[in-house]
């Protein structure tokens, strides 16, 4: 059968996926929605996958699809809300990808799965990133790698996350682009095209939130310095 075709976003959360001994336990992709990632991760050598999803219509797509690549006896979908009954399948790594920031911690804080098993997490944001970090710092899951990529148009962050017990804290500039992703960037000989875009539009947003607090700095004076500190990170990094 011919290897499955990712699109960028989801082939770097495969790549943070393989990456360690975790993925030799299976892996479960929450919120799966067509099970092309589980796929993938089988054809690269994972010895088993779990898709799942809230909805029925994805996990319809998803069995069609593990179907289609001769994939049902390494694969199990199954309608599942969160981490809902993952216990049974114990997988080494966890990925929630394509969710909000604060859907994907509420969804690892209800579940005691990941810090019990102390799986691998990959996580792909789509928005408040720096929630996420902070949830992830607080209830002690250390930060193992994090990226950006450009697909389709938008850029994506994605955090490979593992539970420690060892609650830290960072700045606010870092819990909105990571430490990793700020020191691979500046201990880089030459910025990419893609952390200079992505950059560059935070910084733009960031600047744009500034102007718009003028006139009433006293109420939101701890947004407004935090966001002045932002651009002058980004500032150090891509000028």
């Amino acid at each position: 059968m011919t290897e499955i075709k990712l699109s960028a976003r989801l082939q770097a959360a495969a790549d943070m996926a393989l990456r360690g001994d975790g993925i030799n336990k299976g892996a479960a992709d929450i919120g799966t929605d067509h099970a092309l990632l589980p796929v993938y991760l089988c054809q690269k050598g994972c010895p088993r996958a779990f898709a799942s999803d809230i909805n029925e219509g994805p996990i319809d797509r998803a069995r069609a699809n593990i179907s289609k690549y001769g994939l049902s006896d390494r694969i199990t979908a199954a309608r599942r809300d969160g981490l809902d009954g993952i216990e049974r399948f114990a997988p080494g790594v966890v990925i929630i990808c394509g969710m909000g920031g604060e859907l994907i911690a509420d969804i690892i804080s209800r579940s005691g799965y990941p810090a019990e098993s102390k799986c691998r997490l990959v996580l792909q944001p789509m928005s408040m990133q720096d929630k996420l970090r902070r949830f992830l710092a607080v209830n002690g899951y250390a930060i193992y790698d994090e990226t950006v990529v450009y697909d389709d148009g938008k850029y994506y962050q994605l955090i490979s996350a593992e539970y420690d017990g060892k609650p830290y804290a960072m700045t606010d500039a870092e819990y909105r682009l990571g430490q990793l992703n700020i020191a691979r960037i500046s201990g880089a000989p030459d910025i990419t095209d893609t952390d200079r875009g992505w950059l560059a539009k935070v910084r733009a947003a960031a600047k744009r939130r500034i102007e718009g607090r003028r006139g009433s700095e006293k109420t939101h004076q701890s947004e407004q310095t935090s966001d002045e500190e932002l651009v002058s990170l980004i500032n150090r990094l891509i000028d």
